[in-house]
């Protein structure tokens, strides 16, 4: 596996420590497990805000048709 240095600030890298410690892991492994949720992000991953407002807009409603409406709209004389 190549290897690869990444430059922390110190209160990073205590922090890391930190977590790794409290979680049973290797720093290796926490960076491994965080790189591989970058690859296969889950719904957990959504932010709650955007998560409720998700699906709000009906599935057969044409968004940039209606976005272009509502512009006509607010910039029309």
């Amino acid at each position: 596996m190549p290897e690869r240095t990444v430059h922390l600030s110190e209160t990073d890298a205590e922090t890391l420590e930190s977590y790794a410690q409290k979680h049973g892991l290797t720093i290796d492994e926490v960076i491994q497990r965080f790189v591989e949720s970058l690859r296969h992000p889950t719904a957990e991953d959504i932010h709650p805000e955007v998560r409720v407002i998700t699906g709000l807009v009906p599935s057969d409603v044409d968004v940039e048709e209606e976005y272009g409406r509502h512009q006509l709209r607010k910039h029309s004389p």
